[in-house]
């Protein structure tokens, strides 16, 4: 029982926030948003899945009526790209906690459409087609902070939210100092209560960001993605879902 209450002891004392803007500041590329345990190349593959399948999941949906969108928490630009790249007729912007990340994202972006703000609070005074969030709230370690992130990304979108996240049906008892995952039944809560229902869905990672993965990408960076790549190309949808580790959602204004 001591150990347990000394692991909530530290949590209760991380400051989320600081962490985040020093982390941008000291560590640079995908390693500052990705796994910093592992190298650039190992990361690249992390998100490669993760892109991958979001296009797959985008191409589903009626891209057609988008036409702004909004990054929350864009770290270093990788989405800023993404959508750059794939879908270069919307007009894009972002918001991050840290004035670090702005000068990361690559010189192709208006940065005049890239703002430091926190997400619990920020306001750009208008609405946007589609809002997206990945991998950003389970790194909200206050509750009330959460709720209020959560509501307020929904409040800046008029179509879309679409989250990159671990949906837990039960939470893990113990997660490291700067993570706290909550219920899918949560978020769901908060989303619907703001008129955005769940849409659509697709399984990102199956075995490349769990427990010992990064010993596995520092032998051979590749080989995660591999596996994760051959359950998507070969195992049937609800088989998918069973081994999936984290998921994006996309939830559409009612």
């Amino acid at each position: 029982m001591a150990e347990i209450t000394k692991i909530k002891m530290a949590k209760k004392r991380f400051d989320d926030k600081s962490y985040w803007k020093k982390r941008h500041t000291q560590v640079d590329s995908l390693k500052a948003s990705g796994l910093r345990s592992v190298g650039l190349k190992a990361n690249h593959y992390i998100y490669k899945i993760v892109a991958e399948q979001y296009l797959a999941l985008l191409n589903s949906i009626n891209m057609d009526s988008v036409d702004s969108i909004l990054d929350c928490g864009y770290g270093d630009g990788y989405f800023l790209d993404f959508f750059k790249d794939n879908f270069p007729n919307k007009k894009l912007y972002g918001v991050d906690i840290s004035e670090e990340s702005n000068n990361k994202v690559k010189p192709k972006h208006d940065k005049r459409n890239l703002y430091v703000g926190d997400l619990t609070d920020f306001d750009l005074k208008r609405k946007f087609n589609l809002v997206h969030c990945f991998d950003v709230l389970y790194h909200i370690l206050d509750e009330s902070d959460y709720r209020s992130a959560l509501g307020n990304i929904s409040n800046h979108s008029d179509k879309y939210v679409i989250l990159h996240e671990r949906f837990f049906t039960r939470v893990p008892f113990i997660t490291l100092s700067h993570i706290r995952f909550r219920k899918s039944e949560v978020t769901n809560q908060i989303l619907n209560a703001n008129g955005f229902f769940l849409y659509s869905e697709i399984p990102s990672h199956f075995f490349g960001v769990r427990l010992l993965s990064s010993l596995v990408y520092k032998i051979s960076p590749s080989l995660l993605y591999k596996i994760d790549k051959m359950v998507v190309d070969n195992f049937p949808n609800h088989i998918q879902e069973l081994l999936s580790s984290h998921t994006i959602r996309v939830y559409k204004k009612s």
